[in-house]
């Protein structure tokens, strides 16, 4: 067995994963070491709307238990959801307490494939107002951007960004009809994923979003501090194991760790914006 680190907080969900499968770490100890941390910086960051600390360190413990450990690629991984998608126990905030829905009966599909792979939700992230602004605050709380907190992690997913980039999470789940995923990821110096049509389950009626949302642009999707864990996360919604490998489309942001862009991502890059490829 491999020594144990003295944090679990900072490691990413592709190596939580790998060293509780392996029995190297415990679902318990890791969502504990992320509550611990979510506690002591949160109320400067206010990334949170709901922070279920019972409740997930119950469900971590519920996770050591299961003898299918190989089988789950989020196994004992934290990860938080945005607040307008349905955990079940919890009301679906949608960033207003005036459009509040009521105490969810089930989880949303995403949120069960989520937990069907391993994960645990921590909590669910704050959003602005109806998830119609590039920032995100509410009459109770400005969320801050975890590199310079006198900034906006954007928006709509900016709890979700704000809550990956400071490590309380490996990973978040977004959604992005018109940037919410890619603008918080650009702020925050993220990976973000927009799945494209079909890959990961919407379940958004044409009511949903109070009459604004057209369904062809909706997704829901995954950010992560690098490239590997948000692919692990997306795989998961998307009801893939482990070794799934089908392509994503991925939104970048090279100031993030691990995310450095190389002279010959430069090139490509360059490339493609000569061709009118961007």
């Amino acid at each position: 067995m491999l020594d144990e680190p003295s944090t679990w907080v900072g490691a990413t969900a592709r190596d939580i994963a790998r060293a509780v499968r392996r029995g190297d770490a415990t679902a318990t100890q890791v969502v504990a070491d992320h509550l611990d941390y979510i506690q002591a910086q949160d109320a400067t960051l206010n990334a949170f709307r709901v922070v279920r600390a019972a409740a997930a360190i119950t469900e971590a413990e519920a996770v050591d238990e299961q003898e299918d450990l190989a089988n789950l690629p989020l196994a004992g991984v934290p990860v938080a959801v945005k607040e307008n998608t349905s955990v079940a126990g919890l009301p679906t905030w949608y960033g207003s307490a005036a459009a509040r829905a009521g105490v969810a009966d089930a989880d949303h599909e995403v949120v069960r494939r989520l937990r069907g792979a391993g994960a645990v939700v921590v909590g669910t992230t704050r959003m602005p107002e109806l998830g119609l602004w590039a920032l995100t605050d509410d009459e109770t709380a400005v969320t801050r951007n975890p590199w310079r907190t006198d900034r906006t992690p954007g928006g709509s997913s900016g709890g979700a960004a704000a809550a990956v980039a400071a490590g309380l999470v490996p990973i978040a789940h977004g959604n992005d009809g018109l940037g919410s995923i890619r603008i918080p990821a650009a702020c925050c110096g993220l990976v973000g994923i927009k799945p494209g049509r079909g890959v990961v389950p919407a379940h958004m009626p044409v009511e949903d979003w109070f009459g604004m949302r057209h369904p062809r642009h909706h997704r829901r999707g995954r950010r992560g501090r690098t490239r590997g864990p948000g692919r692990v996360g997306a795989r998961a919604a998307r009801g893939a194991g482990p070794a799934a490998g089908r392509r994503l489309r991925k939104e970048s942001n090279p100031r993030g760790t691990g995310g450095q862009a190389g002279p010959r991502r430069a090139a490509l890059g360059r490339q493609a914006a000569r061709r009118g490829g961007t």
